[in-house]
Order: structure tokens, then C-alpha cells, then sequence
């Protein structure tokens, strides 16, 4: 179901936002696409809590059908995420998000593969971006195994490198190369 004409009305906390989440392409340092929030502000007004109108809260008219995040940063996490129905915010995984956000079946398939060599970068303790290793270490440029996982590093020195985990297409590549 895409978003409609029709609006829910919810209250948040005074200062929180309610955003759409938009896809966000990312770069040389960090490859994975993302969720962020989106410039787009939804109609608010005052919700008040009590009859002498002392005490209020935010109340915003949201579009049915939209994924969107409360809070006040940029990058939503999990329990931020909410798709809006006829009966009001109903909770959304980071993955689902995506996956609602960008329904390509070959993309779904490519996020959770993704999401496994991400757990296996996890377990080695690989970062998520690129990140500056000084000290004696045995990386060399390109994809590298690294425990159970792969990694990705630049500019190596016999000091220090550019290191950060690889992405599937990097791994899908450096198994390629192996065969």
C-alpha cells in the first residue's frame, strides 16, 4: 500500500519531529545505502494534556502509507521507525524499512546478504567506515579475509592503513577472483 490522501493524527513529545525516511546512496567512505530523514515536515499543532491548557505536546498529521521516524537526529534506529496506518504509527525494522522503501526483489535479496557478511564483519570486529589502523598489521589494497569475514583496505603502509569491512560487491567480486 503506497501513501494516500488521507492523514492519522499521533502526539509525540514536545520537540520530537516526525519525518518521512527517505533512501540515501552513499560514498567512497561509507558504500551502504541508508535511511535518513527527509526534508519534508508534516503539519503540527498543540495537543493539549490537561483543561487549563497548561501542559501540551506535539500533534501531527501524517499521511497514510508513509515510512517515517520520530525523534529529533538523522539516522533512525530501529525503535524510531513507524509506517503509518488508518490507526496510527505501527512499528518498522530498519531492514523492512528499507526493503518497503526500495522493493526491487534483486536489492531485497542483495540487503540480506548483505546484512549476513554484516554480521560476520561484526563478529571480527571490522568498522563500518572507513577508519584509520596504525600499528604493525599485514594489510595489503584490495579485499582481504579476515577471520570469517572480508575487509577492504587503502593506502597501506608498514605503518598504518585505511581499512573498513567490504561490501557484498566487493566480496562477490573477491570470490570471483578466487575461482
Amino acid at each position: 500500500m503506497g501513501p494516500t490522501d488521507e492523514t492519522v493524527t499521533v502526539v509525540v513529545r514536545v520537540g520530537d519531529h516526525v519525518r518521512p525516511l527517505v533512501v540515501w546512496a552513499g560514498d567512497r567512505t561509507q558504500t551502504a545505502d541508508k535511511l535518513v530523514a527527509g526534508f519534508e515536515r508534516f503539519e503540527r499543532r498543540q495537543h493539549f494534556l490537561d483543561e487549563e491548557r497548561t501542559r501540551f505536546k506535539a500533534e501531527i498529521d501524517v499521511p497514510i502509507g508513509r515510512v517515517v521516524m520520530t525523534g529529533t537526529c538523522r539516522w533512525p534506529l530501529d525503535k524510531e521507525i513507524f509506517f503509518s496506518t488508518p490507526d496510527g504509527l505501527v512499528p518498522m525494522s530498519y531492514a523492512d524499512a528499507m526493503d518497503h522503501l526500495d522493493p526491487n526483489p534483486v536489492r531485497i535479496a542483495d540487503r540480506a546478504a548483505q546484512r549476513v557478511l554484516d554480521a560476520h564483519a561484526d563478529e571480527a570486529g571490522l568498522p563500518r567506515t572507513l577508519t584509520r589502523f596504525v600499528g604493525p598489521h599485514t594489510l595489503v589494497a584490495g579485499v582481504q579475509a579476515v577471520g570469517n569475514s572480508l575487509a577492504y583496505a587503502e593506502r597501506c603502509t608498514a605503518r598504518q592503513a585505511w581499512w573498513r569491512r567490504a561490501t557484498l560487491a566487493e566480496a562477490r567480486a573477491w570470490d570471483a577472483g578466487r575461482t
